[in-house]
């Protein structure tokens, strides 16, 4: 295999002069953000991790803590080097439209390897992992004879202009904003400020797009961490109508959550039934329609609590016993639990991320 999944670009030595802070990642209703708490083999993620020449392994990859020694330590995927110039890639399942923005941790505190790199990718047309794309933005943070640096390129064409890191810069935040046909990259070492990299470079797409991590020409030993998020034009239509309908049906139950506590019986009620209506057989049908896999199973397997504890809810609430508000409130915040447990496992890719708890 040849391109840019196994080549070291050369020739990138100018450095960014001092920019504006910039803007992050704007906020999307629609987002992938995994807390990578499970093994990496259940998040459905595709991996190239041997050696083009020989078949043998090259790294190994699994999710680990990232940069344990920093302010703010995430977890991510570890990309750890069995050889010298060792080097993997990781492709994400999703789908990637025309409007998104993606950004990564990269953990450079243990990687010594002269030259090394960790990246993020964005393929447009999407391809699959075996192939090297032809049309590509891709963002490194590499060794460069002691520095480290962020550049980026697209297609093959330097883009920008690469950005120097402190010496004692052991995390490093990147972002890749995409909209209206043009590329901004973004880059945030850790403690300091967001800075433009590169800005409006044309990249035309191509119809489909994937996102890709990986870390090349490792030395024996080294580990690269990457963590991975993505908010906007992401995932297929129908699979974001199913996930802002798992979030709407959460939102409700909050409400009659709510309407329960002050005692207000006829509205919650009201909000329940509602939510009865929209699970069967509307995102019961969804979930029921996506391909076979475990996530499936899990997700598919809450619904079903989620509408036990509804209509267990309702009845309370029709019986008019001293303890049906108690009783209904009780089925209502193990619905609110299911329907957080389905839409967080279908949304990262992993049974494992249902273990999150709502936030607050």
């Amino acid at each position: 295999m040849v391109g840019i999944r196994v080549r070291l670009a050369a020739g990138l030595v100018a450095l960014a002069l001092a920019a504006p802070a910039a803007a992050e990642c704007p906020a999307s209703s629609t987002y992938y953000a995994p807390a990578y708490n499970g093994p990496l083999k259940t998040y459905g993620l595709a991996m190239l991790l041997v050696d083009p020449l020989d078949g043998k392994k090259s790294v190994t990859a699994k999710t680990s803590k990232q940069c344990a020694d920093c302010e703010t330590p995430t977890r991510g995927v570890q990309l750890a080097s069995k050889r010298e110039l060792g080097g993997g890639y990781v492709q994400f399942p999703f789908d990637v439209g025309a409007t998104f923005c993606a950004a990564a941790h990269v953990d450079v505190s243990r990687v010594i390897g002269p030259g090394a790199f960790a990246s993020l990718e964005f393929d447009s047309p999407a391809v699959a992992i075996e192939e090297s794309p032809l049309s590509y933005v891709f963002v490194a943070v590499q060794d460069d004879g002691g520095v480290r640096t962020v550049w980026a390129e697209v297609s093959d064409v330097p883009a920008g202009t690469p950005f120097e890191l402190p010496a004692d810069t052991q995390q490093v935040r990147i972002e890749l904003e995409y909209a209206g046909g043009q590329v901004d990259v973004r880059v945030r070492p850790e403690g300091g400020e967001l800075t433009p990299i590169a800005t409006d470079v044309a990249f035309p797409f191509g119809g489909s797009g994937r996102l890709g991590i990986g870390a090349y020409d490792l030395a024996l030993g080294d580990r690269a961490g990457i963590d991975l998020s993505a908010s906007g034009e992401i995932f297929t239509a129908a699979f974001r109508d199913l996930l802002d309908g798992l979030l709407a049906e959460e939102g409700r139950m909050d409400a009659a959550a709510a309407a329960l506590a002050n005692e207000d019986t006829a509205g919650a009620r009201t909000q329940i039934v509602d939510a009865i209506s929209a699970l069967d057989p509307g995102l019961v049908g969804a979930v029921g329609a996506l391909p076979e896999s475990k996530v499936k199973t899990f997700a598919a397997a809450q619904l079903g609590k989620a509408l036990a504890k509804l209509t267990q809810a309702r009845d309370a609430i029709d019986a008019a016993t001293p303890t049906s508000v108690a009783s209904a409130a009780g089925a209502v915040g193990k619905a609110v639990l299911a329907f957080h447990r389905a839409e967080r496992a279908l949304r990262n890719g992993s049974v494992a991320e249902a273990s999150i708890p709502p936030a607050g």
